[in-house]
């Protein structure tokens, strides 16, 4: 009886766990800066890599890549379980350590961070070039993932140097971030493109001063919550010694836990605001004799995206600049370099009531050490607009626009060589807006994009495929075909070149050109079919209605 008891208390226990759990999984893409002004490198035994120890359980899985500066290199790793740092740092030598982390190396890419040239027009091409390498492995990296858990939910975090400014990756060889803003939001809404659905959160409440309005405007298109701070984070020890203790505030650490004791995804966000005040409450007696400031703010995306809008309209009625909105009259600066303004003391001087109303929905957890000393003016938990000005015409200007979540594609009718069929969709569309709208009428210098998605048939996924997409010049009659080295003239060939070749997923991007313009001896109207081909195979499957456009 005494048995029957115990695992029927075992049972009801595990029941209960699993009915507070989060619904689905969730895989944690995690970046890590290894930098040798931070003491580490490439061929040093780090922690980074031991930092998640439960690599995967049945609520979230890890993939991480690491940033070495040292070697001018990004590496993508699927670490398991039974990966053990601290086995190897005492029982191998430096070359069998090494040896061993990248053992479970998915893939590499090399990176040119030596960014040369006396003015900005010499620079900014550099980083431009090197921004879109970066942005392109990591979305490699994301298809790979993506390939074998299409059914997951997505979550990214980057542990390294932050600054306010919407780009990603800060490094110290250039002093700028790896990837722009421009290419931070097109990476990220390539991503949802791919997954077919926004990200459910960004935790970037590590790095500093990630807490902007020009970050949160970049990211939160494409994700439902997103973590950060206004401040510069870290920089302080714990006050105790006790390793135990500070595991269990540890957020790389505690993830698993949390979403396993988490029946929705804002009370696992919560929870993951709350160890952050528990770190700072281990380091109070620090934080107290330096006074300190720390902070980290769990905002809602949906909130900030009705706000920004409103807020821009609401400098531009005044006829002020977005970027020097908040008088310094009238708005106290923070200490941080650049000085940047607090955006509610900001939205406080613009005297609109009902956009303060609009900005105090944002913010929904927050945790900090304003009780430890008092804190002056200006840190409210997100920073005014500012102008990142570092890569030339790649920049983020949001006084002209805001990134935003795209449009769904058009469906258009699918068939193959013979008829059409219903177990493969195809989407496209042109738009010279970023694809807020999709159209067929365009004039001459408008730049525009083609974008696709293929959805392969289920028996299909897994398979190698290649890629072709066609674009025939409807009044000429010339079919040009898109080929990694760029367009040429199909002259009836019984092997159509192909675009690229990868292994099927459920959801299949196709950008087929992006920000491109015709020219007045190029006007005319067009017809695009994009497909694909089992290798090996002859039956070529493609949208029979193509995506048309004109430019007049």
């Amino acid at each position: 009886m005494h048995t029957f008891l115990r695992l029927l208390v075992c049972f009801l226990f595990a029941a209960s766990g699993l009915a507070n759990a989060l619904e689905n999984h969730v895989i944690m893409v995690r970046g890590v800066q290894i930098s040798p002004s931070d003491g580490a490198s490439f061929y040093n035994f780090q922690t980074w890599d031991y930092a998640v120890k439960e690599k995967e359980s049945e609520y979230a899985k890890y993939f991480e890549f690491a940033f070495y500066e040292d070697i001018s290199a990004i590496h993508f790793y699927e670490f398991t379980n039974d990966y053990d740092p601290v086995w190897a740092v005492n029982n191998l030598s430096e070359a069998e350590r090494i040896d061993y982390r990248e053992s479970f190396l998915m893939f590499k890419a090399s990176l040119d961070l030596d960014i040369e040239g006396e003015f900005e027009s010499e620079i900014w091409p550099q980083r431009v070039a090197l921004s879109r390498a970066v942005s392109n492995e990591i979305i490699k990296f994301v298809e790979l993932i993506y390939s074998r858990f299409p059914e997951s939910d997505y979550a990214f975090s980057y542990q390294g140097h932050g600054g306010p400014g919407g780009d990603i990756l800060i490094s110290d060889a250039t002093g700028q971030g790896l990837i722009s803003p421009k290419d931070s939001a097109k990476m990220l809404r390539t991503w949802t493109d791919i997954i077919g659905k926004k990200l459910i959160f960004i935790d970037f409440g590590g790095p500093c001063s990630k807490g902007g309005f020009s970050d949160l405007a970049t990211f939160c298109p494409y994700v439902d919550y997103y973590i950060a701070s206004d401040h510069a984070n870290g920089g302080y020890v714990q006050d105790s010694d006790d390793y135990e203790r500070q595991e269990t505030f540890n957020i790389d650490s505690q993830w698993h836990n949390i979403f396993s004791q988490s029946d929705s995804l804002i009370v696992a966000l919560e929870k993951r605001i709350e160890l952050t005040r528990e770190r700072y409450l281990d380091a109070r007696i620090d934080l107290t004799a330096r006074n300190h400031k720390q902070a980290n703010y769990l905002y809602s995306c949906p909130a900030f995206n009705t706000f920004a809008p409103a807020y821009i309209g609401a400098v531009k009625s005044l006829g002020l600049d977005l970027y020097q909105a908040a008088s310094p009259s009238l708005v106290p600066q923070n200490k941080y370099i650049p000085y940047i303004y607090d955006l509610k003391d900001s939205v406080i001087a613009l005297d609109d009531p009902a956009l303060l109303s609009s900005f105090e929905e944002i913010i929904v957890a927050r945790s900090d050490n304003r009780d430890f000393f008092n804190w002056e003016q200006g840190y409210n938990g997100i920073f005014a607009p500012n102008f990142y000005n570092a890569y030339g015409s790649e920049n983020l200007d949001f006084s002209e626009q805001l990134p935003l979540t795209p449009s769904v594609l058009p469906q258009l009718a699918v068939g193959d060589l013979e008829s059409q069929t219903d177990e493969i969709a195809i989407s496209g569309g042109v738009s010279s807006d970023d694809r807020k709208n999709y159209k067929n009428e365009f004039e001459v210098g408008d730049r525009i994009n083609i974008t696709a998605l293929i959805e392969p048939s289920p028996e299909h996924v897994g398979e190698q495929i290649d890629v072709i997409v066609a674009i025939i010049n409807v009044k000429q009659g010339v079919t040009l075909l898109l080929t990694p080295s760029g367009l040429i003239t199909y002259g009836g060939e019984a092997k159509i070149p192909s675009y690229f070749s990868k292994l099927a997923s459920p959801r299949v991007l196709v950008e087929i050109l992006d920000e491109f313009s015709l020219s007045r001896a190029e006007a005319g109207s067009y017809a695009v079919h994009v497909g694909y081909q089992l290798q090996g195979a002859a039956n070529l499957y493609f949208n029979a209605e193509p995506i048309r456009f004109d430019v007049e």
